[in-house]
């Protein structure tokens, strides 16, 4: 086992190992506000206190379900600060293979989970929709392995609307390494 993460230069061979993904979630609501105590969406690195670190290198939302008038939209995450157990609302697990192979992993995936507010984050450019139809509009934000989730710790996520009526998915792009926990 080797620790510490390789220089993004090196990501092609961490990726070629098979442990890099994109994870989907549910389809989620926006909120009108700045989640507290409640997360949205969450992702749940399900590994034992050792085992691999979840690191980030790309969040994204894409609107799935129209809020019905022009809208502006914000991604938030909220990093965990402790070893927790999988919270109940959990959702089948949906990966994109960026190199072929079957996911095995332990990640979890869940929505409306009770969390300890940490502190939200705004990550990614805001936009603002100026028609009614935000079908298909989204964000992106390039972490470049600038988030990591410990084993057992929680990465929450959610996106703020002017209209809670929007829907959307989240896609999170990540590897998954082993890595010297420094906590």
């Amino acid at each position: 086992m080797t620790l510490g993460y390789p220089p993004l230069q090196n990501r092609p061979d961490v990726v070629s190992q098979g442990n890099s993904v994109v994870v989907l979630s549910a389809l989620t609501a926006c909120v009108e506000a700045m989640p507290t105590t409640v997360a949205p969406q969450y992702i749940w690195n399900g590994e034992p206190v050792g085992g691999k670190h979840l690191v980030i290198h790309r969040l994204s939302w894409a609107c799935t379900t129209s809020a019905g008038v022009p809208s502006i939209f914000r991604m938030v995450y909220c990093l965990g600060n402790s070893v927790v157990t999988q919270p109940a609302t959990t959702d089948t697990l949906t990966t994109a293979s960026l190199n072929g192979k079957t996911y095995s992993g332990k990640i979890g995936m869940g929505h409306t989970a009770t969390i300890l507010n940490t502190g939200w984050v705004s990550i990614g450019p805001s936009f603002e929709t100026i028609i009614s139809t935000t079908v298909g509009a989204g964000t992106d934000s390039y972490t470049d392995g600038g988030i990591i989730v410990p084993p057992g710790y929680l990465l929450s996520l959610a996106c703020i609307a002017t209209h809670d009526a929007a829907v959307g998915r989240f896609a999170i792009t990540l590897d998954e390494v082993f890595m010297e926990n420094r906590l």
